[in-house]
């Protein structure tokens, strides 16, 4: 198949985690004017094996969620633009809005055009409006692959993006263990969106950071328990009941897993909790997990069953 070559019924792959959104993409799709016709996948991982056994049979156009479990959506987009045999398909990602301002939004629709993607559309959230825009994106995307094939529009794959500073992701690491800090930030450089990562060695260092107005405010902190001068149990209630830092999110990221720890964190307001994984390559996807939830404003803390954040494995 040409990858150029656009023919009706449009062919699309939605690859999204969510049941729900699956659906009413499904929905909205009937009721607009294009004649198309559906693939959906559950993860990234799916997403691309699925493309893998497809050489000759590729879709059109791909609608790629950026927070799915097994792979991101950075990862899968990162794979579909380094394949010879991928790179031309039109990728559109369609994803929940982001809450941290224009700015970070301008600059991640800037990494993802970098990345390769030809476009990028947040999630509406009306069903009246989300085939409003479904209608529009596919068109937009129809004169696109056109446009290509007739040489006249350069893929945004060949385009290149200065380096961006993302101040708005700042992270912030307290763990006693210096080897763990190391990895923790060896891992964090793969992450496709820049960061700015600060680390301190102990409780006591954290609560001074946090307390200093002059340091600004992290949107995430990932906090060791087992640390001396003051451990990740007290740094936690005093984040907790401080009104200026109370709205910060807390990922309790340790080796101890026992249930009722597990239990009174939760009580106490921790976000989310992790375990550390004893492989580096765990390590980078649980990291990359973990802030694909943060980036899409899950700030809050959600149920209970899902505050445990488990390494998505096949």
């Amino acid at each position: 198949m040409n990858l150029t070559e656009i023919k009706t019924p449009i062919t699309i792959l939605l690859a999204d985690d969510d049941m729900d959104d699956r659906h009413l993409f499904e929905k909205a799709l009937k009721g607009i004017s294009i004649e198309t016709q559906l693939k959906t996948v559950t993860n990234g991982e799916e997403l691309m094996d699925y493309l893998s056994k497809k050489p000759i049979n590729l879709p059109d156009i791909i609608f790629l969620d950026l927070s799915m479990p097994r792979k991101t959506g950075f990862e899968c987009l990162h794979e579909i633009k380094e394949d010879e045999n991928l790179k031309g398909l039109h990728v559109i990602v369609f994803t929940t809005s982001f809450i941290r301002g224009y700015q970070f939004e301008l600059e991640l629709t800037n990494t993802l055009s970098g990345m390769g993607a030809e476009d990028y559309i947040r999630k509406p959230e009306g069903f009246e409006q989300l085939k409003l825009t479904l209608n529009e994106a596919i068109n937009r995307a129809i004169k696109k692959i056109r446009l290509k094939e007739n040489g006249e529009f350069n893929t945004v794959n060949t385009k290149k993006i200065p380096d961006i500073d993302l101040k708005q992701l700042n992270i912030l690491l307290a763990d006693d263990d210096a080897d763990d800090r190391l990895f923790f930030k060896e891992a964090l450089s793969g992450y496709p969106l820049s960061t700015k990562l600060t680390t301190v060695p102990d409780g006591e260092h954290l609560m001074q950071l946090l307390i200093n107005e002059q340091h600004e405010l992290p949107d995430v902190i990932f906090l060791d328990l087992n640390m001396p001068r003051k451990n990740g149990f007290e740094c936690l209630s005093e984040i907790k009941i401080n009104s200026k830092l109370n709205k910060v999110s807390v990922v309790v990221f340790s080796t101890s897993f026992e249930q009722e720890v597990v239990n009174e964190l939760y009580q106490n307001g921790a976000q989310y909790f992790i375990r550390k994984p004893s492989e580096f390559s765990q390590l980078k996807k649980i990291i990359q997990q973990t802030l694909a939830l943060i980036l899409h404003g899950n700030n809050s803390q959600p149920a209970k069953e899902n505050f445990v954040i488990k390494l998505q494995v096949a």
